[in-house]
């Protein structure tokens, strides 16, 4: 899942490899470990020169998702302990390794939804929005012995009219008009592309704890030349 303007992702990635530098695409290995984003915690990259290189995109999505990390004090302990946290930091740590591991398949949920909805030209116009809902797995095991991979699950993806959401909610409306320059940044960056189709604006809410992470999907139309 791109959430500011990578290429899309390939369908031979191999799953070994899930963890990229967000602009130049290097992948992790022994010899190259990417290290996150000092203000989201969320976007890897694999070095400086690419960080410096992405900010200009990335700026204004990094100060929104550092936002949710600030406003963190407001979320009930209880919250947390219910679920097996002890801070708010450690449960942001393991649902970015989730996140990691299952990138390229919630990607791919994503473009099956759309396609099954009505297709990449019917979620640009009017723009629709994507919402997926996550539940965390409750278990009484100690932090450090559970695998995060496992530990949220995909309840529900659902796509509505970002335009009509906008309408009951104007604290959606102020978030999207904040987020301009990030989406024509991205698509400044992908014009040239002759497969991009624009960007498809996400939020995650997960269940039992009161934040929502918002991230940007990047819609590629298929290869005609790829076609049997």
């Amino acid at each position: 899942m791109s959430s500011n303007g990578a290429p899309e992702p390939s369908l031979y990635i191999q799953v070994a490899a899930l963890r990229r530098c967000q602009e130049c695409g290097q992948a992790q290995d022994a010899e190259h470990r990417l290290q996150r984003c000092a203000g989201c915690f969320h976007i890897l990259y694999c070095s400086k020169t690419c960080q410096k290189k992405a900010w200009k995109t990335h700026k204004l999505l990094c100060s929104t998702n550092a936002g949710i990390i600030e406003r963190s004090d407001s979320i009930p302990q209880p919250q947390l302990e219910g679920l097996g946290f002890e801070s708010f930091s450690k449960f942001t740590d393991v649902f970015r390794q989730w996140s990691d591991a299952h990138k390229i398949a919630l990607y791919m949920c994503a473009k099956v939804v759309v396609i099954q909805r009505g297709g990449i030209a019917w979620s640009q116009n009017p723009q629709k929005m994507l919402a997926f809902f996550v539940t965390p797995r409750r278990s009484g095991n100690l932090l450090s012995l559970r695998n995060p991979s496992l530990m949220f699950q995909l309840q529900t993806i659902h796509l509505f009219d970002l335009e009509e959401h906008m309408a009951m909610s104007p604290d959606v409306r102020t978030k999207w008009e904040q987020g301009a320059p990030v989406r024509a940044s991205m698509d400044a960056k992908l014009k040239t592309h002759p497969m991009y189709a624009g960007v498809l604006p996400t939020v995650t809410t997960i269940d039992g704890i009161d934040m929502v992470r918002l991230d940007y999907l990047t819609q590629f139309h298929p290869n005609p030349s790829l076609d049997p």
